[in-house]
């Protein structure tokens, strides 16, 4: 996924009022909130992952949309809306975009328990405190760059995946309608100091 840089402030206000318009209230007022927009890359009609974050309440929320082609659809913490919003908007997964679809699908997921997190590097680890640097070294040794074999049904991912506070090598398979699967997971590393899950 590509980070779009935001346009003019009108076209931003433009965007957060069809927001409104969708959640049947002017949530976000103009001034008082922030906006952050990137292409999703594995959907045929573009569509943009809209991030607004509302500096009226206390504490400031966030809340994520998908914007395209005059839709705008805001997925539920559910694998079915993840899967609903691919009908939507016309998933196209390819070998290239496919990493991204799991990185993407698994953040729009919530659970009290924890939250999966597709990790392509160290940096992809969201740390909360200080990791010492044998620590480091050791996640670089185990991290690498998803492996993607493509078959009938779809894609077989090798690919580290954090859950909660612990690190795994993961078998995933993603069929060609979106539908994400973990067959099998290897753990690496437990107890990261990471940051706990949000239900929104």
């Amino acid at each position: 996924m590509s980070v779009v840089l935001s346009g003019a402030d009108a076209e931003n206000q433009k965007l957060v009022n069809k927001i409104n318009d969708f959640i049947g209230r002017p949530f976000f007022k103009s001034g008082k909130y922030s906006v952050s927009r990137s292409l999703l890359p594995f959907y045929e009609t573009p569509t943009e992952l809209v991030k607004v974050m509302n500096f009226a309440t206390i504490p400031n929320v966030t809340r994520a949309f998908l914007c395209g082609n005059d839709n705008v659809f805001e997925t539920d913490g559910t694998s079915d809306a993840v899967y609903e919003a691919n009908d939507l908007f016309s998933l196209k997964i390819d070998e290239k975009n496919a990493p991204d679809y799991v990185a993407f699908f698994f953040e729009r997921l919530r659970s009290p328990q924890g939250r999966f997190k597709l990790i392509r590097n160290v940096a992809d680890i969201p740390f909360t405190a200080n990791v010492d640097e044998e620590t480091l070294k050791a996640l670089e040794q185990m991290i690498a760059a998803p492996e993607i074999t493509e078959n009938p049904k779809g894609f077989e991912i090798r690919a580290n995946v954090l859950f909660a506070t612990s690190l795994f090598r993961s078998e995933l398979s993603v069929a060609k309608d979106g539908t994400v699967e973990i067959k099998s997971e290897t753990p690496l590393f437990s107890d990261l100091p990471v940051q706990r899950p949000r239900l929104r």
